[in-house]
């Protein structure tokens, strides 16, 4: 008899994850998928009725709580976060690593300026240092720009207008500028920012996202740069 594993997550995060969990399909595991954007009420009694022997879980700022005041008492990996929950396994990105990356990729094609731009959440700000890090002892200006407002859009929506604050900061750059948005939708954002105020991309900016999610570099005009994340592995853990 297999046993029950609930994978309760967004299908874009179960999307990455997919390659690594197929390898363990046939291994008496079966995967029951449930999506974390269900209700509170949907999702307790889905998960009271399958009565898993594991549940692997997305981190999201809204949904965390409502996961843990279940109290399951079974195996829990919890993704997407660096948080320490007790009695949770929490598995993430080498987010510091990312803005690294990101870093040396920009660096190394001469701008006049660097910055980052970022949303506010922990793998942002975490994305944002490294890339502060590497940066650190040029001579060129860096500057960030945290612009929120995202919190009730799923990862593939695309609808949100920039803040005045943000249009001053992009015009005020000195250009060119290279510019890392800590994660491809924000990347998308900033393009589509930049040409709302005349900014052509990527001549006077360019851009690096993160994740290098096909469907959102491929719906970006100029395609958007961006560093990919193994995802692959990271489902192993």
């Amino acid at each position: 008899m297999n046993q029950t594993i609930a994978i309760v997550m967004s299908e874009v995060f179960l999307r990455r994850l997919t390659p690594a969990l197929s390898a363990f399909t046939g291994r008496m595991q079966d995967f029951r998928i449930l999506s974390i954007h269900r209700s509170l009420e949907e999702v307790g009694k889905v998960l009271d009725d399958l009565k898993p022997i594991g549940l692997i879980s997305e981190w999201l700022p809204n949904k965390v709580d409502d996961l843990l005041g279940f109290n399951l008492k079974i195996p829990h990996v919890m993704v997407g976060t660096h948080n320490i929950y007790p009695g949770i396994l929490s598995v993430d990105v080498d987010d510091i690593a990312v803005g690294v990356q990101a870093a040396e990729t920009l660096s190394q094609v001469g701008f006049k300026s660097l910055a980052c731009l970022g949303n506010g959440t922990p793998y942002s700000d975490l994305r944002i240092q490294g890339f502060e890090q590497a940066v650190q002892g040029e001579v060129f200006p860096f500057s960030v720009h945290t612009e929120s407002g995202f919190e009730e859009m799923r990862y593939s929506e695309s609808f949100h207008e920039p803040s005045e604050a943000m249009k001053t900061w992009l015009l005020g750059l000195p250009k060119p500028c290279g510019i890392f948005a800590v994660h491809d939708p924000l990347g998308r954002f900033l393009s589509g920012t930049c040409a709302q105020l005349g900014i052509r991309v990527p001549d006077d900016v360019a851009i690096v996202g993160a994740n290098n999610d096909p469907l959102v570099c491929g719906l970006t005009y100029p395609k958007l740069s961006s560093v990919s994340i193994p995802w692959d592995h990271f489902g192993q853990y």
